[in-house]
């Protein structure tokens, strides 16, 4: 079986290098458009997230960093 992140692959280069329609391309590959689309978050972004709750948990230390987490 084909995972789906190489699904993806095969439909994105369907559509660049054959000329196939995005929605054609997604239903021969058994994929959704969301994930045709999708695009994950650069880790920068992670890392200010990460900077930015790790001293409002030392501050709060009866949540930690999970919890606080969940919360904001």
């Amino acid at each position: 079986m084909v995972t789906l992140s190489r699904r993806r692959e095969m439909s994105l280069r369907a559509c660049n290098d054959y000329l196939v329609s995005i929605r054609v391309a997604c239903l021969v590959f058994s994929i959704l458009l969301g994930c045709y689309h999708y695009q994950r978050k650069l880790s920068d972004e992670n890392a200010e997230i990460a900077d930015w709750l790790l001293p409002l948990t030392s501050i709060n230390n009866t949540l930690g960093f999970g919890l606080f987490f969940i919360f904001t």
